[in-house]
This record gives structure tokens, C-alpha cells and sequence, in this order.
């Protein structure tokens, strides 16, 4: 081994790199490429916060669940006289009402975007 090999292969406190090691020959690149990095991890993170803060300040309307289609304030519902509303049950833009009369229960399947009855299930008792 030559002398000049002997002087790369020592640290700057004289002791030997071990052989897997090597000295950095361009250490002012990394910690360029480091600073760049964390810039970038950064403004990253930076623009999915502002975001996800942008997209739930400015929610459409029709999504908050507040209000129908254009033009759909409120709705009325023909239940026969005497019927009592069970229970509903929402899903998406679905609404079933279940109604209880004398002629037995049935089911009201509602588009609420639309404000109309898509259809009526009647239950029947027996098989």
C-alpha cells in the first residue's frame, strides 16, 4: 500500500476508515441534496394540509347534507290516514321509510336529490 493511500484511507483524527467505509469525497453536495430534500418534504406537506383545510372550508351545498337539488326545498310524502312512520334509515341519496297502517307495513324508498318516491314494498305476513 502507498503512502497516498495510506493518507485517503485515515480520518481527519488519524485513525483508519474501516474497509467498508469510504470518506465522502463531495461532502458539500449531500448536504445540499439533504437541505433540498427536506425543502421538498416540507412544501409537501405544506401544500396536502392547505388542501384537505381548502376542500373542507369551500364543501359543495348538495354535500354538507343540507340541502336537496336545485330547485328541492321540501317534500311531501302520501302515507295512508292513520299510518305511523316506524323507522328510516338514510343512505346516500336514499331515504327508506317504513310505515305501519291497518293494511299492514311498507316500505317507501325515497330519492332526496329528486324528491320523489322511487317505490313502494308492502310486507306480507305468511310465506
Amino acid at each position: 500500500m502507498t503512502e497516498s493511500q495510506m493518507l485517503e484511507d485515515e480520518k481527519s483524527d488519524g485513525t483508519a476508515f474501516p474497509e467498508s467505509e469510504e470518506p465522502v469525497k463531495n461532502p458539500r453536495f449531500l448536504k445540499g441534496l439533504v437541505i433540498f430534500l427536506g425543502v421538498l418534504l416540507i412544501g409537501g406537506f405544506v401544500v396536502v394540509f392547505s388542501t384537505i383545510i381548502y376542500r373542507a372550508v369551500n364543501l359543495p351545498e348538495s354535500k354538507t347534507g343540507y340541502s336537496g337539488a336545485p330547485g328541492f326545498e321540501d317534500m311531501t310524502i302520501a302515507i295512508p290516514v292513520g299510518a305511523t312512520i316506524t323507522s328510516m334509515e338514510l343512505d346516500g341519496a336514499r331515504l327508506a321509510v317504513q310505515v305501519r297502517s291497518d293494511s299492514g307495513e311498507e316500505i317507501l324508498i325515497v330519492d332526496t336529490r329528486q324528491g320523489r318516491v322511487l317505490g313502494r314494498i308492502r310486507l306480507q305476513t305468511g310465506g
